[in-house]
């Protein structure tokens, strides 16, 4: 991308953008694994475009089902794009073992005081902690919540 000057965004490594809105000449790629998403002027796409059939041999000629994690639907008849979760919740589903999990609106009970005492002490403990993936969790539900 940056061969055709684009900016790789310093919030995100998966987005890269080029030229600004003003100038009516711009655009925003962003990439996962073998998809590329873009928005912007007809020019700059059309520069992505080439690029990537030049140097991939990739057509970019199919239908946007997903890009992101996020699943695209398209209503022609009425001139709407849905966005959906679903696939990417699923696969959190799998991921984390979460099957059976039950509904709670908070993983503890309101007012309880945790102290130093409840720190994993022992070698098993502190496997188990080390093993659970709640910070990974959290950050892909996260990312459910902002992303759509």
């Amino acid at each position: 991308m940056q061969e055709i000057r684009f900016t790789q965004c310093p919030r995100d490594s998966a987005v890269f953008c080029i030229g600004t809105w003003r100038n009516h000449s711009w655009a925003a790629c962003a990439f996962r694994i073998d998809d590329e998403t873009g928005v912007g002027s007809l020019h700059q796409l059309d520069r992505v475009a080439t690029m990537f059939r030049e140097m991939c041999g990739i057509s970019g000629k199919g239908r946007c089902i997903g890009t992101l994690g996020i699943g695209v639907s398209r209503d022609h008849s009425s001139h709407t794009i849905s966005l959906s979760q679903e696939a990417y919740i699923c696969n959190l589903v799998e991921r984390f073992g979460l099957h059976n999990a039950t509904i709670v609106t908070t993983p503890l009970a309101p007012g309880a005081i945790l102290t130093k005492d409840q720190c994993p002490a022992t070698a098993e403990e502190l496997r188990d902690v080390h093993n659970n993936n709640y910070r990974e969790l959290i950050s892909s539900l996260q990312y459910v919540a902002v992303a759509t």
